[in-house]
């Protein structure tokens, strides 16, 4: 079960100031599922707990995960001690509006597989133990949470690594502090000197340390630790949702696992090399990089292909370069060099390709993306040339106006755009339930969808369901593929299609 952003906000305020979670909670992340847990607070089984956390005032311990197999035993050893605990204790109804007051206090939160919560504390005023489990309060004088405690270790905060880098080089961030089971850890780039820390939502959903800000990289985390490397990049993502570029020099970064935050000062030097960027995203591959010819910068053909989602072919009969062009329009053989053709035609003299390097075919960077309507960026001071990618989407037009195939197609170009600009607002518009979104924006690294092909609809398993099956091709996609056919489930909802699934 994931939690919605409600339940998410209302488990970290719990966590903060131990306030009861009465039965609105469940009625949030619940599924209507009657578990062990549920039917019995003395029958809980390890396998019953999906999440428990230690807390004390404003320190959170490492959470306990019941997916996590190095943690059974704890959990074993917390439903031993809960099941004990309620047979023994003494049973009271929870008043509406009744507080736990336990800020100050240890407290075990426990979230059930069921979505039902429980709350173990040390009253402030007095001794013993007390349970809180929707409704009904457990109290018994006796009992003592020191057992329980020496199951929790404090996790270790953000590292980041190296501690001196350039613009273009690997870095490396890995932590265990996140307090979630499957989250994501934001990394921000500041210029200069953080003065305060004021987390503001930005225009495309995410949480910014501050206006200034730029987000660089959403990396994963899984069961509250996360480990995972980046190129740092030459741009990131502004608060209000547009490209700002990173100048060499003194800043910060900051990361923001869960509800943590943990800034590191640096000194990012300028890039050692010419670098290609799309969209703001590093390209890291080797073979797609730019290179500088008399005073111009080149970019190989083959990175012109995977911009466009289109294969290059070879005329050796010819000595062309062909993009989108069969084989029988080609004529003719150049009196020097090689040709390139574009859509049938010769392409025009200032995308004459230059062989300058072991046999590779490069092209003038700028000629090249205006020839496919893209536009260029280039960023001296990092040595950088980003492309301004715009995917080739399925034309909606081809459809009758008011026919399901054009809604259902325009909501597809909808998804691709909204998951290349990372625009989480966006998406959860476009799925029926705003908790699920696919995939998550800390899986995609760096990937972009190019081009989406082959649109077909059809009936889902379920009579009330659509699924339309398309090609994505990728660029720079963290699994090495260059495609994929995917499935997206479509649900009509209040009038619209939206997205259930996607397999």
């Amino acid at each position: 079960m994931k939690l919605n952003h409600a339940a998410k906000y209302i488990l970290m305020f719990t966590l903060a100031v131990g306030v009861t979670l009465t039965p609105s909670y469940s009625n949030i992340v619940g599924h209507g599922v009657v578990s062990a847990a549920e039917q019995s607070l003395t029958n809980i089984k390890a396998e019953d707990i999906r999440q428990a956390t230690l807390s004390q005032a404003d320190l959170t311990y490492r959470p306990l995960f019941g997916s996590r197999e190095a943690d059974k035993q704890a959990l074993t050893e917390i439903s031993s001690f809960i099941n004990q605990f309620t047979a023994k204790g003494t049973k009271e109804t929870i008043k509406p509006g009744d507080s736990s007051n336990s800020f100050f206090s240890y407290k075990v939160d426990l979230s059930f597989k069921d979505g039902s919560n429980a709350l173990l504390y040390n009253p402030q005023n007095s001794g013993g133990l007390v349970l809180e489990y929707k409704e009904t309060r457990i109290s018994l004088a006796d009992a003592q949470l020191t057992k329980l405690t020496s199951l929790f270790v404090m996790g270790k905060s953000a590292s980041l690594s190296p501690a001196s880098f350039r613009i273009g080089d690997p870095v490396r961030i890995s932590g265990s502090d996140d307090l979630v089971e499957d989250g994501q850890v934001n990394v921000f780039w500041t210029p200069g000197k953080i003065n305060s820390y004021t987390p503001t939502e930005s225009a495309t959903g995410a949480e910014f340390p501050s206006k200034s800000a730029l987000l660089i990289y959403r990396g994963p985390s899984h069961q509250a630790r996360y480990d995972f490397k980046f190129t740092f990049p030459v741009y990131g993502e502004a608060w209000d949702g547009s490209l700002g570029a990173i100048h060499p020099g003194a800043g910060s970064i900051t990361i923001t696992p869960a509800r943590l935050h943990k800034s590191f000062p640096v000194n990012v030097q300028p890039a050692a090399s010419l670098s290609l960027s799309v969209n703001g995203f590093p390209v890291t591959d080797p073979s797609l990089q730019p290179i500088s010819y008399q005073g111009i910068t080149l970019l190989p053909l083959r990175a012109v292909g995977a911009l466009l989602g289109e294969a290059l072919i070879w005329d050796a009969k010819h000595q062309s370069v062909l993009i989108r062009t069969p084989l029988s329009a080609v004529s003719g053989k150049p009196s020097g060099g090689v040709r390139l053709w574009i859509d049938g035609k010769p392409a025009a003299s200032d995308l004459k390709p230059v062989i300058v390097r072991n046999g590779v075919t490069y092209v003038p960077v700028r000629a090249a993306t205006g020839a496919f309507g893209q536009s260029v960026l280039w960023l001296e001071p990092s040595k950088n040339v980003t492309i301004i990618l715009k995917p080739a989407l399925l034309s909606v037009n081809k459809y009758a106006t008011g026919s399901l195939e054009r809604e259902i197609a325009g909501r597809v170009n909808e998804y691709v755009s909204a998951l290349n600009r990372r625009n989480l607002s966006k998406l959860k518009t476009l799925f029926a339930k705003d908790e699920f979104v696919f995939p998550k924006l800390e899986n995609l690294g760096n990937r972009l969808i190019t081009k989406i092909s082959g649109f077909r609809l059809e009936k889902g398993t379920d009579p009330n369901e659509l699924v339309a099956y398309v090609e994505f091709r990728y660029l720079s996609d963290p699994n090495g593929r260059s495609s994929t056919s995917v499935g997206i489930v479509f649900r009509q909802t209040d009038g619209k299609w939206k997205i259930t699934d996607v397999d």
